[in-house]
């Protein structure tokens, strides 16, 4: 049996690699909720700890009866724990949830890593969750390094920041601010106590942390215009989620407002075929180069398609995807990437989503030579390679040049390259990537953008790639039939009226204004980057704001949870998952707000000396 210290300095490694923290800012005292654990992550940890020690835990044990990981160290040796049962030759490597950083010369934004992409290994030891004194004297001195524990880190999707450091300064601004913000927004906070009782939605729980508990809730807005929302409490927002991106042309364009409205007055039903979706597909093969495509109600839908279609021309099985790459919440991407270095198959991502349902995929690290090596050496058995082919979480990691080895490598094994443009499509060119990088896929999902605000996921093909979803194109009037055999595809509201008019009406004023749209969206993005960036080096503020087109996000290694309700106080909408992003609707007005609503938050924080400094720059 393992004594409780020899197993807590285990489960140090263990947890570290779970939270994406260093070693040393583990405090063994500390409940794990308070350090950032949510349901999700501890399902995760009770898993590898049953294959390590043999122990069967319960995540509702990590909440109530050992909520430290000194307690769960003691119950584990008081529980006959064998340390070093299932300890792999090496940490996970290639099949980590970890993606390659980009070379120097692909984006200025190369520092201050945020939890998106954790290596433990790079944090020093003033970046820890409690303050050295604090530290020293709540955690024991851990001076052997134990084996490795191989714990993937799957994208967190209730856990959206790092931990923060919970001093008394902390404590106290929070008391002050607390009401400040609640008084301000108090409908929205009593709909989100209504919510809870009647709907079960995700967004309730999103980056949930006891200190601020009490501002744990989604604005609820009821006006839209442009670059602006308003809350049900009456206050205005220059809007930066847009609709998860959706909204390219910002809320109500009159273009999408007068499609919708002209079809409304025509009238529309169900259970008919679209007359607009022959315009539609049309307007998308044109300006994507494509030569099919299909239509469903969401990008979740739309991924799940492709991969159904890529799995029926192949008549292969398994899937590639990557850790920085998010494909919706089908079952089958749900996935974490597999225990060992080079292994086949992955994990399911949470509770609810069979193993067996991810049996055939991989989750590679995108950007490594690693990923390469694997499809290569399972290219008989690769149906398809799929990839955000810039990550929405991460836009650092855009390399086009890695994108054209997947392209050689898929096409020498006739497998089918599927990008992901959900986020990207029609937003960063016209063509998408494709567009913008040159790099031709076999199959393309689209989403967002296209839908005008509407609900819509395309799938697009090259040559024959979709004819599964149908059998094939065939004609009247000759012996041709649909001869590829089908596999299986529908749904009541695909090609639904409403969704057909807002994207014809999206698509020929996309047509209409060609590149031009998204350089000058991008020019607009890099401006106001490049304020945010000097903004946060004039006050050492270890932010770095990093764009790719019109889309960008803040990265940063430390908890600014008060900074981005600091923001929404100011007027400044951003959603949970903070990915920001501009629309045609944004004039330089907008972003001047939204600049001074950085500075003013900078400045309160740093007033109540809340803010993290940087260090060696």
């Amino acid at each position: 049996m393992a004594s409780a210290i020899s197993i807590e300095r285990e489960l140090v490694t263990l947890f570290a690699a779970a939270f994406g923290l260093a070693e040393n800012e583990m405090n063994i005292a500390t409940p794990l909720v308070e350090m950032g654990a949510d349901s999700l992550l501890l399902f995760d940890v009770a898993d590898a700890l049953r294959r390590r020690y043999g122990v069967r835990l319960t995540v509702r044990q990590f909440f109530a009866d050992i909520p430290t990981i000194g307690k769960v160290a003691e119950y584990l040796s008081r529980s006959g724990a064998e340390s070093g049962r299932d300890t792999p030759e090496e940490p996970v490597g290639m099949n980590a949830g970890t993606d390659a950083e980009p070379a120097p010369e692909s984006g200025a934004c190369s520092i201050h890593h945020a939890a998106l992409s954790p290596d433990v290994t790079k944090h020093s030891a003033d970046e820890g969750i409690l303050p050295a004194g604090e530290r020293a004297d709540a955690s024991r001195k851990l001076s052997s390094a134990p084996t490795p524990v191989a714990v993937p880190v799957p994208f967190r999707w209730l856990s959206r920041s790092a931990l923060p450091d919970e001093t008394t300064a902390r404590h106290d601004y929070l008391a002050r601010f607390i009401p400040r913000y609640a008084g301000k927004t108090s409908r929205s906070k009593q709909h989100a106590a209504d919510v809870r009782r009647i709907i079960a939605d995700s967004r309730s729980g999103i980056g949930f942390k006891p200190s601020v508990k009490e501002l744990l809730y989604p604005l609820v807005c009821d006006t839209f215009s442009g670059a602006e929302v308003g809350d049900i409490d009456g206050n205005g927002y220059v809007d930066m989620t847009m609709g998860f991106g959706s909204h390219l042309f910002g809320h109500q364009p009159d273009f999408i407002i007068g499609a919708l409205q002209e079809r409304l007055a025509h009238s529309f039903g169900l259970g008919t075929r679209s007359e607009a979706a022959l315009t539609v597909a049309g307007l998308i093969t044109e300006l994507t180069g494509m030569d099919r495509v299909a239509f469903v109600n969401s990008g979740t839908e739309a991924v799940m398609n492709a991969v159904r279609a890529a799995r029926a021309y192949t008549r292969r099985d398994h899937v590639v995807i990557f850790a920085s790459s998010y494909h919706g919440h089908w079952d089958a991407v749900l996935a974490t990437p597999g225990d060992f270095p080079g292994a086949y198959g992955a994990r399911a991502l949470s509770v609810g989503i069979p193993q067996n349902m991810v049996a055939d995929v991989s989750v590679l690290a995108f950007g490594s030579e690693a990923a390469l090596e694997f499809i290569e050496k399972h290219r008989h058995r690769i149906a398809a390679v799929m990839v955000e082919p810039v990550p929405t979480r991460d836009p650092r990691l855009a390399l086009p040049d890695y994108l054209r080895q997947l392209r050689t490598l898929t096409a020498n094994h006739g497998i089918m390259l599927i990008f992901d443009e959900i986020v990207t499509g029609f937003r960063v060119h016209p063509a998408g990537i494709q567009g913008l990088y040159g790099i031709k896929a076999d199959i393309v999902t689209y989403g967002k953008t296209i839908g005008g605000g509407m609900p819509l996921g395309v799938i697009a093909g090259r040559g024959n790639t979709l004819d599964a979803i149908d059998g094939g194109g065939w004609s009247f009037g000759d012996h041709s039939y649909p001869a590829t055999e089908a596999t299986f595809f529908g749904g009541t509201y695909f090609q639904h009226p409403l969704s057909m008019a807002a994207a014809q009406a999206t698509l020929t004023e996309i047509k209409g204004q060609g590149v031009a749209l998204s350089q000058a969206l991008a020019k607009k993005t890099d401006g106001l980057v490049a304020r945010l960036n000097q903004l946060f080096h004039e006050r050492r503020v270890p932010i770095t704001a990093c764009s790719f087109s019109s889309f960008f996000r803040l990265i940063h290694r430390e908890n600014f949870d008060l900074l981005y309700y600091n923001l929404l106080l100011r007027g400044v909408y951003i959603w949970e998952w903070r990915c920001w992003f501009l629309s045609v609707a944004h004039e330089q007005t907008h972003l001047d707000r939204v600049v001074k609503a950085f500075s003013d938050s900078l400045d309160e924080l740093a007033e109540h000396r809340l803010l993290p400094q940087m260090t060696g720059r």
